[in-house]
Parts: C-alpha cells; structure tokens; sequence
C-alpha cells in the first residue's frame, strides 16, 4: 500500500480521503453506482464486503438536524434499518492506516447528540442502536452502542462544555 499522508490538504489528506468516501458510502448505500476511487480502493472495497450493510433498507443518509436551543446543528451519515429489523443510527469515520481503524474508538457522543435531535424532530422514530462503521485500509468494522447511553454521554460532554463556556 502506498503511503497514505497524515496532514489535512492535498491530494491523499485526510479531508480529502473522508469527502471521498463518505460519499462512497452515501452512494452506495442509496444503491446508486459509486463511483471508483482508485486512490481509496482499499477502504471502499472493505466497505462494500460488510456483512453490516447487506440487506438493510436505508431511511436516510446526509441527514441534517439542529436542536435550535443549543444553536447547534449536524448531519448523521444514515439511518437503515438492517437485517435484523432494527433501526440504526450511524456515523462513518475514515482511518488513515490498519492500526488506526482497529484503534478508533465509537462516536459516542456525536452519536448521541443526533439520536437526541432526532427525538425532537422526530419523536415518532425510534432508533434501536447507534453504530459508528470504521473505515480504513482493507478493514472495515462496526462498533455498536446503545442509544439511551450515547444520549447519556452527550449530554454530559454538552454539561462540560456549557459550564466551561457560560458564567454562573
């Protein structure tokens, strides 16, 4: 494999690498022809093979929230319902390398802060589980969490921030 550059800008940085496959994923989960990204092979081959994704119905993907309260906003990757019936809440991360992709830890709290926003858009949906799919080099490997504590964690991580931001 060649080298794969750590830095943010250029050809093969990291920004560049996560637009790129994030919409890989997003195409590919709409069941549209992704395109090939020969500089990326590695990861989106290892994406398509994953057993996570077969047979699910994707709800949306790119999917943009706000919790006005807060004045924050974002956009969760997708929500599918997979093999098993359950709705799923995900989030995509890229990895530069193997050893990061089988390192990187969920993303809990972002995650979180979208499962909340959902409840309050939409509170007539109802998530099962939160996944963050790791996509790196040749690996592509799904970390599933419960909802209730994704929620949990962001609400402690929004807590810290605003006691940190805000005078009392």
């Amino acid at each position: 494999m060649a080298f794969i550059e750590k830095y943010r800008e250029g050809p093969k940085g990291w920004e560049k690498r996560g637009k790129d496959i994030h919409a890989y994923t997003d195409d590919f989960l709409q069941k549209k022809n992704p395109k090939d990204l020969p500089d990326w092979e590695d990861w989106t081959k290892a994406i398509r093979g994953q057993d996570f994704f077969k047979g699910s119905i994707l709800f949306a993907t790119e999917y943009a929230l706000c919790d006005e309260g807060r004045s924050l906003g974002g956009s969760f990757d997708f929500l599918l319902q997979d093999q098993e019936g359950r709705t799923i809440l995900g989030d995509l991360k890229t990895c530069s390398s193997l050893k990061a992709a089988k390192s990187r830890k969920p993303a809990t709290e972002q995650l979180g802060a979208y499962a909340s926003m959902i409840k309050l858009h939409h509170p007539e949906v109802v998530i099962d589980k939160c996944c963050t799919v790791i996509s790196g080099p040749k690996l592509c490997r799904v970390i599933e969490q419960d909802v209730d504590e994704c929620i949990e964690k962001w609400e402690e991580t929004w807590l810290e921030y605003d006691i940190l931001n805000n005078d009392f």
